[in-house]
């Protein structure tokens, strides 16, 4: 049973190993409920080996042999307190000199998101060179407000390697927030509250990221905002951004949901058309609707 499942790990490229889970086509949907598995059910550790398809309920182990050794650097190990950015680590667009042809398909990746090369400066967007296990990511810092390292996010720039993020061990998701310092900007412009980093570079500098859904204490740092709030989760998140904007009403903090199409994020809706909807949200806020 484990013989072809093995095959399919060990063909793996190496930036897919390491202490994550990967996700494959299952070989053993087709026999086991007739139709073959598309959507990639198979799930792998690969820093234990032990395997399951949510599908067909196929169970087992195989040997990830020195695939283990592929892991975070030692660095990015360190005490959140004391976080430094993984060696080999270059910005994607160099204020001088030649940016480094290895990272030119970083770029591309990035220019076809629609991410500029001034946001990339501004936001210490970068990749890395010569090291395994952040190869092939673009890699965006999530600072604190004192300006301090809390970790990053890394994006595959492949689409078919997974898994697609990954953080550094120490990153504390639940109490971090991309761009964070511009909820403290004393204004009437609404900041947008988004999920993902690159939602935010999307609308940069007007939107803070909960780097997936909004943590309770996320909504601790997010209520003391000096501005409006525009909570602009996915469009399959609606209800979810809907009760969130709730909770902060409640709390006395100035939000307003709105609610994104189906299968939409607010990277590829665009500052204007969130504008747009915060203010017609806005208005039914004020008239009792």
């Amino acid at each position: 049973m484990t013989s072809n499942i093995q095959q399919l790990f060990d063909a793996l490229p190496p930036e897919q190993s390491g202490r994550e889970w990967v996700r494959l086509d299952c070989p053993h949907c087709v026999g086991k409920v007739g139709k073959d598995d598309r959507k990639r059910c198979l799930a792998i550790n690969t820093e234990s080996g032990w395997f399951g398809c949510w599908r067909c309920k196929v169970r087992g182990r195989i040997d990830v042999g020195e695939r283990l050794q592929i892991r975070p650097p030692p660095e990015t190990f360190s005490d959140s307190n004391t976080m430094s950015l993984p060696n080999g680590f270059e910005p994607i667009y160099p204020r001088a000199g030649v940016p480094a042809q290895v990272l030119e398909p970083h770029r591309r990746y990035l220019e076809g998101r629609g991410i500029s090369k001034a946001v990339c400066q501004a936001a210490n967007v970068g990749g890395v060179i010569g090291n395994n296990y952040w190869l092939g990511r673009v890699l965006v810092p999530v600072e604190r407000v004192d300006g301090t390292l809390a970790g990053w996010s890394a994006r595959a720039i492949n689409d078919q390697v997974e898994p697609k993020y990954r953080y550094p061990k120490g990153f504390k998701r639940a109490t971090a927030l991309f761009n964070k310092s511009i909820l403290s900007v004393p204004t009437k412009e609404p900041a947008f509250v988004v999920e993902g980093v690159f939602d935010a570079l999307a609308l940069w500098p007007h939107a803070v990221a909960v780097l997936g859904k909004p943590t309770n204490a996320q909504e601790e740092i997010i209520t003391r905002a000096n501005r409006p709030l525009c909570i602009a989760l996915d469009g399959d998140a609606w209800q979810e951004g809907w009760a969130f904007a709730m909770r902060l009403r409640v709390r006395g903090c100035f939000a307003i949901p709105v609610k994104l199409p189906p299968c939409e994020d607010p990277a590829t809706l665009g500052y204007a058309w969130l504008c747009n909807a915060y203010s017609s949200a806005r208005t039914d806020v004020k008239n009792g609707d």
